[in-house]
């Protein structure tokens, strides 16, 4: 990821990070693999478990070909499945490719290829079959939106907001692509637009964790604890709680020095070492309202031309 590619240069030029800096480039990788987990935790298809059976259904090429036949995209769509579920993630993106190439005006087999490939850790692959189904597709919501989680699981975040916004201007309202558009807007720091789009995912569909979760986080990037606290610990704290809501809390937690608690709430399921990372970079109160006092101040509004004085109402 370019962010820490940077990081890494920095480093090796001997060159220390500004707190600013750093904090930055945490929060930008931090959104971005908010945005993966939660693209991860939406496409997961079902996959076929058991060595036996990817042994079994790999004979089917071979004899298909046998035949003179070829193998239908459903048919390399379960093989790449297979492969995904055996561990064998390079075969697992090629059949994914190749079950998306086999159905070339399904908009909706290349979205699921695509994610696919993902998952499998192949974002080059990802990005050509999504493309490919916006030869034939180009005004497929999911091959849009999955060119915008690309470019946001790669720190892109103007690249992001575009893809977003396509999505938008075909469906002003469709939740996902406003709730990932705000993803993108809080990876730009934007994060007064970005919480803009989360109350308007949240007005539509008050019970949606992903905009509930990311507004929380917005909240918390820039400082507003307690507010993100409002907004975070309902889901964190349910009885049965998504894990990014759990982390999400925990990070905030240990940011305002509750580590215990933070412990408490992830048990196994995050490392502390991440969570204490990103809780670092967590802006405080006191921290936003130092940088909201340094910014430049606005240039004073013309004066309004003289008005007939208006009687003052009583209280």
């Amino acid at each position: 990821m370019g962010g820490r590619r940077a990081q890494a240069n920095r480093r090796k030029g001997g060159k220390a990070m500004t707190r600013t800096a750093w904090r930055v480039s945490a929060i930008r990788w931090a959104a971005a693999r908010w945005a993966a987990a939660r693209w991860v935790a939406t496409w997961a298809c079902v996959a076929l478990a058991g060595c036996g059976q990817l042994g079994a259904q790999m004979a089917a090429p071979s004899a298909a070909a046998a035949h003179g036949g070829a193998l239908s995209a459903d048919a390399r769509l379960r093989l790449a499945q297979t492969a995904e579920s055996g561990g064998n993630r390079g075969l697992a993106v090629s059949m994914y490719a190749a079950a998306a190439a086999a159905a070339p005006n399904d908009a909706e087999l290349a979205a699921r290829c695509a994610e696919g490939a993902g998952r499998n850790g192949d974002l080059g692959a990802a990005e050509a079959i999504l493309n490919a189904g916006l030869r034939a597709n180009p005004d497929a919501p999911d091959l849009l939106r999955g060119l915008g989680i690309l470019a946001l699981i790669s720190g892109r975040a103007d690249t992001a907001i575009g893809q977003f916004d396509s999505v938008l201007k075909r469906d002003p309202a469709d939740l996902r692509a406003l709730v990932d558009k705000g993803v993108a807007l809080d990876m730009a720091g934007r994060h007064d637009e970005a919480q803009g789009l989360y109350r308007q995912a949240l007005a539509a569909s008050p019970d949606d964790t992903a905009a509930r979760n990311d507004m929380g986080v917005s909240l918390m990037l820039q400082g507003r604890l307690r507010e993100a606290e409002a907004m975070l610990s309902p889901l964190g704290r349910a009885p049965a709680p998504p894990q990014r809501a759990k982390v999400n809390l925990a990070v905030l937690l240990a940011a305002r020095g509750d580590r215990a608690d933070a412990e408490r709430l992830v048990g196994d399921g995050a490392p502390l070492g991440a969570v204490a990372d990103l809780a670092r970079a967590v802006p405080h109160a006191a921290d936003a309202a130092s940088a909201s006092a340094s910014a430049p101040a606005p240039a004073p509004a013309p004066a309004p031309a003289p008005a007939a004085p208006v009687a003052a109402t009583p209280d």
